[in-house]
């Protein structure tokens, strides 16, 4: 039997302007801290240096090395709904809808 299913599982936070979707891990223990400044902005500033160096275009970015995807949330913050579709009782697709 081929019974799809949509749900809608939550929101998804946004405060950066952008999401990944990530295999935790990949991420846990990196570290984007240089020297010894410890404070957020640094940390921030740092993250968005890597993910320019490593392609992001403002639209989106496979960070394959972290296992992930980073993308732009469309019209920045806010909450954004997040839905599945399951066939057979098995997870087929995500979906965030930005606008």
């Amino acid at each position: 039997m081929n019974k799809i299913e949509k749900q809608k599982i939550g929101e998804i936070p946004v405060d950066a302007g952008l999401m990944m979707l990530i295999d935790p891990c990949y991420i846990i223990g990196k570290n984007f801290k240089k020297g010894k400044d410890d404070s957020k902005n640094e940390k921030w500033r740092e993250f968005l240096e890597y993910i320019y160096e490593k392609g992001y275009d403002g639209d989106f970015c496979h960070l394959k090395e972290l296992g992930g995807i980073i993308v732009s949330s469309g019209y920045g913050d806010g909450e954004y709904p997040v839905f599945i579709k399951k066939q057979d009782g098995r997870v087929k697709e995500l979906t965030i809808k930005f606008f």
